[in-house]
């Protein structure tokens, strides 16, 4: 018990040079600034008189007495430590002017500093293990001659050769519990509790009493395990001025002081917050982009969006949060991969540069065209990866007969649906081995236009291809959420 109380602390130094000076149960001296901030350690470059110029800087402050630590070797191996006080030169200082009678330290030696009585530590070597670099590691704890002498001083009991006995509650009181913080709620609060320090009393539970304002009686406590960490409390009404006081209950059910008496007043409810002003989506390759303007309420908090496969908002998922929004304010947000680029060039057939053009197929005002006399193909060269999924769309419009197919070729072809009805097609195609080409192959009898020609490799986070709905809300602090805005639904590719 008197190692716990006197002994709190352990200390660990590297010590350089592959001799080593101290041993196990050695008595040293240490200085520390983790300790005390005014503490330093620094060589002593020159000795001239009283003074000793130091290799690094110590401050001093006013009103505070300092002292230095160091060694003094006489003939043979003899040592003494001396510590003698320093004349007191307020700021920071390189070199320091010691007072009194003693000797001085040789040039070179360490110099502990600090204030007096604090300068340094004495402890007791509890090991000493190797490290790297030829370097000593020494691990200490205070030297504390009161546990020696109080251990001294204890009588033990009587032996009477019984093993064990009935072993008494320890009756000693923990330390007051730290409130960390109050979370409130409509109808009550929540305190957010951790142990005192400065006690080695174990704590078990937490305590709390609570009463309306003005009220004498306090309501029986809620007690809850350490572990919990919080205690909540309800049953309250809006504008309500709730009092308040924790405690601590150790191991063996022996509470601390109470804390002082807090005051927390139950919050007004604040209502869900007006709907989104406006919104729109555009869909992209594997993607959707959302714009979205919030209304003029300071309720608002944040803003949900939710996607799903119909126009009915019960059956969208929450697929992204916007935290930290305000009033008044325009947000963006893409759902899905925004990364994913169309890998046709001239998509538009603005040109036809890129594209080659078989028997019967032309370019021109933006489409490409083919008319019905033999079975050609329309293609362009494309970077394809064997395994990766390819989506598509095309346009098919102005045909009245015949069909045509869109393929990968190039090695093993891989060949999609035969397209024959006017529209936009949406699907995917799975690249094989040496697949360098998107092809489109007419049969013959084909007569129509295509446009819009988009390919790009799929993502692992690319939407799922096809219709998908958007809702918008708006959240108040509380978790409270408005009306959804539902959005018009949309294709993504």
């Amino acid at each position: 018990m008197y190692e716990l109380i006197y002994r709190p602390d352990r200390f660990t130094a590297v010590q350089a040079g592959s001799a080593r000076r101290v041993t196990r149960g050695d008595r040293v001296i240490g200085a520390f600034d983790t300790l005390e901030h005014t503490l330093a350690v620094h060589r002593a470059l020159r000795i001239e008189g009283a003074l000793v110029e130091l290799a690094g800087t110590v401050t001093m402050e006013q009103g505070k007495s300092y002292a230095c630590r160091y060694r003094v070797f006489g003939e043979g191996e003899s040592m003494q430590s001396v510590t003698r006080a320093v004349q007191l030169d307020v700021g920071e200082q390189g070199a320091i002017i010691l007072t009194g009678a003693g000797p001085m330290p040789a040039p070179g030696e360490t110099i502990h500093f600090g204030e007096a009585g604090k300068e340094s530590i004495a402890l007791i070597v509890t090991g000493v293990e190797a490290g790297e670099d030829m370097t000593s590691i020494i691990s200490a704890v205070a030297e504390a001659p009161e546990v020696d002498a109080l251990t001294a001083a204890e009588v033990p009991p009587a032996w009477d050769g019984r093993v064990g006995g009935a072993i008494a509650n320890d009756t000693t009181a923990p330390v007051k519990p730290v409130v960390n913080g109050i979370q409130l709620h409509p109808d009550g609060f929540t305190v957010l509790l951790a142990p005192g320090t400065g006690s080695a009393v174990p704590v078990a539970n937490f305590a709390l009493q609570h009463r309306l304002d003005g009220a004498v009686t306090w309501s029986a406590a809620v007690i809850v395990p350490v572990g919990a960490g919080a205690i909540t409390i309800g049953g309250y009404d809006p504008a309500d001025e709730v009092e308040w006081q924790v405690q601590a209950i150790s191991q063996g059910g022996v509470g601390s002081l109470y804390t002082d008496v807090a005051t927390t007043t139950i919050p007004e409810p604040i209502g869900a917050p007006d709907p989104i002003v406006s919104a729109s989506v555009v869909p992209g390759l594997g993607n959707a982009s959302l714009v979205l303007a919030t209304p003029a309420d300071e309720r608002v908090a944040e803003v949900r969006i939710y996607r799903g496969n119909t126009a009915t908002f019960g059956t969208a998922n929450l697929v992204a949060t916007l935290a930290g929004v305000l009033p008044s304010s325009s947000y963006a947000h893409v759902d899905g991969d925004a990364t994913r680029a169309n890998l046709v060039l001239d998509p538009g057939f603005d040109d036809g540069a890129d594209w080659s053009t078989g028997t019967g197929w032309s370019i021109a005002s933006g489409k490409a065209t083919k008319v019905p006399g033999v079975a050609s193909d329309l293609e362009q060269a494309t970077a394809l990866t064997e395994d990766k999924t390819y989506r598509y769309r095309v346009i098919l419009a102005d045909r009245t007969a015949g069909d045509v197919t869109i393929r990968l070729t190039g090695g093993s072809a891989v060949n999609g649906p035969d397209l024959a009805t006017n529209g936009t097609a949406l699907g995917s195609l799975v690249a094989d081995a040496g697949n360098d080409t998107l092809t489109f192959a007419a049969d013959s009898d084909f007569d129509g236009s295509l446009d819009g020609i988009v390919l790009f490799e799929q993502s692992a986070t690319s939407l799922v291809q096809g219709a998908h709905f958007y809702f918008i809300t708006t959240v108040n602090a509380d978790g409270l959420e408005s009306a959804p805005y539902a959005l018009a639904g949309v294709d993504v590719i």
